[in-house]
């Protein structure tokens, strides 16, 4: 599903309007118990949120990533960067069961800017997790000790967010 998002920022001359529309409670992003009269937000409507608040009202870096190809189209890992607010903000999506690093490199330079990495994994691509509605889906990824500079692991099978410090 993350997936589907990108494509939409990464060719927007594809469409004019684009809108999410929920058919027959598949797929959907707020979960209703009607024992408990409770709602929560879905894995699916996690994401929506997650990817929703990086790029909604932020300009989008010209980027590329060079990853390994889990089938002819599909790349591993996807990563965008944008400016929101006056902040850089990078979005990357591992796509695998395994950790893998992220390189950021920024007008051919590593990326030297201290960036907190918070990131929504799941144990397998078909795990139907559940959420409070005023839960935060993110949780914050200690960096590693011997990365090099402007490298980071993305955790197996995680939406992941880095900001500026203090930046939510």
């Amino acid at each position: 599903m993350a997936d589907t998002y990108l494509g939409l920022f990464e060719h927007p001359e594809l469409f004019a309007i684009a809108d999410y529309f929920q058919i027959n409670a598949s797929h959907k992003l707020i979960a209703y118990d009607k024992a408990t009269g409770t709602h929560t937000r879905t894995g699916m409507g996690a994401a929506y949120e997650i990817i929703r608040n990086v790029f909604e009202d932020a300009e989008i870096y010209d980027s590329r990533t060079d990853s390994t190809r889990l089938a002819p189209g599909l790349d591993a890992v996807s990563a965008e960067a944008v400016v929101k607010q006056g902040q850089l903000i990078v979005f990357a999506i591992n796509k695998t069961s395994r950790s893998v690093p992220l390189r950021v490199i920024l007008d051919d330079q590593p990326c030297t800017r201290l960036l907190v990495h918070r990131a929504l994994s799941f144990a397998e691509a078909h795990e139907m997790k559940s959420f409070k509605l005023e839960a935060s889906v993110l949780v914050e990824i200690a960096p590693g000790d011997e990365a090099p500079a402007g490298t980071f692991l993305l955790p197996p099978l995680s939406l992941n967010r880095f900001d500026p410090p203090g930046e939510k």
